[in-house]
């Protein structure tokens, strides 16, 4: 695991002081992801979902393990760390928490906060089948700025590798602001950077 990298990216992002959740009270539902981040092969990945074909809402589509605000949770960041152990088993434990981004309102009625967090390797990942097809892996700062037609018009959108898994719309957004403050981190020029293509 590469310290200085995580720890230059924890400085640079907000704290994880207690969010008020009445703040989010505005004809909106609260969620809120955890965006998890690996050390492999001598870079950091983040680790993304698709979810199932099955699901009435955003079918096959790529995202962070999270989900909606349920009373019992307390907080969002016990949301997003419930959310991300039903989904894909991440041991809230486990998580070495970073910090988190700013929220952002979806057209779709969401609020969505996103916490950042270091978990130890993949191995233990395991997605639950009702919900996620598949656990991705993407090299963060490998991510390369692309645009894509959805819904008829041309979108801002990131891609990795041959391009075939496709990230955009809020997940797309939220991995954009992290890459602001992980270009910034030691080590980040060496891994590569995002491009225009």
């Amino acid at each position: 695991m590469s310290l200085p990298f995580f720890e230059e990216l924890r400085a640079r992002l907000a704290p994880l002081h207690p969010i008020p959740l009445p703040q989010y009270r505005q004809g909106l539902r609260d969620s809120a992801v955890l965006i998890p981040l690996l050390w492999s092969g001598g870079e950091p990945h983040v680790v993304l979902v698709r979810r199932s074909q099955r699901l009435r809402s955003h079918p096959g589509q790529i995202g962070f393990p999270g989900g909606g605000y349920e009373r019992g949770d307390g907080d969002l960041l016990a949301t997003a760390l419930r959310e991300s152990n039903e989904e894909v088993g991440i041991d809230s434990t486990s998580v070495r928490l970073l910090g988190r981004l700013p929220t952002i309102a979806t057209i779709t009625g969401y609020r969505v906060t996103a916490f950042v967090g270091v978990i130890p390797d993949e191995r233990t990942l395991e997605p639950a089948a009702s919900e996620i097809d598949a656990v991705l892996y993407a090299p963060l700062m490998r991510l390369a700025r692309t645009k894509r037609p959805f819904f008829g018009l041309p979108r801002s959108a990131l891609i990795w590798g041959d391009g075939g898994d496709i990230v955009w719309g809020i997940t797309g957004s939220l991995l954009e602001a992290l890459l602001v403050h992980a270009h910034a981190a030691p080590g980040s020029s060496a891994a590569g950077q995002v491009s225009q293509m």
